[in-house]
């Protein structure tokens, strides 16, 4: 969770925390889930080169920021969330777990982006 709480490291070679080059030359992507560290490689040969792994590494990390529940609560802002939704959708009862309020936005092509804190 260090990545949500600091700035970037001033040596990222991604500039996307938790997405790291190894001396491999395979981008990686970095994340706790459950309370265990998690890690996802992206090869440069089965990506096409640097920048289509690195942006199969920086595509996989926003979804783990969406999906897993501890980085999407800290991430976006739960009253902006449910405010578009309310606008969207309508007046409900939005007190599910972020990653599930956003689906239902990704659902009605709505960019999350803004919604960040």
């Amino acid at each position: 969770m260090q990545s949500i709480n600091h700035d970037l490291h001033r040596n990222s070679t991604s500039g996307v925390a938790g997405v790291t080059l190894d001396r491999n030359r395979m981008w990686n992507v970095h994340w706790y889930e459950n309370g265990q560290r998690k890690r996802k490689n992206f090869s440069i040969s089965k990506y096409g080169g640097t920048e289509g792994a690195k942006q199969a590494a920086v595509n996989h990390r926003k979804m783990i920021e969406q999906t897993v529940p501890t980085y999407a609560e800290a991430l976006y802002n739960r009253k902006k969330v449910v405010e578009k939704l309310n606008e969207v959708i309508g007046e409900e009862d939005w007190s599910a777990p972020m990653p599930e309020l956003l689906s239902l936005l990704l659902e009605e092509d709505i960019d999350i982006e803004a919604l960040r804190c």
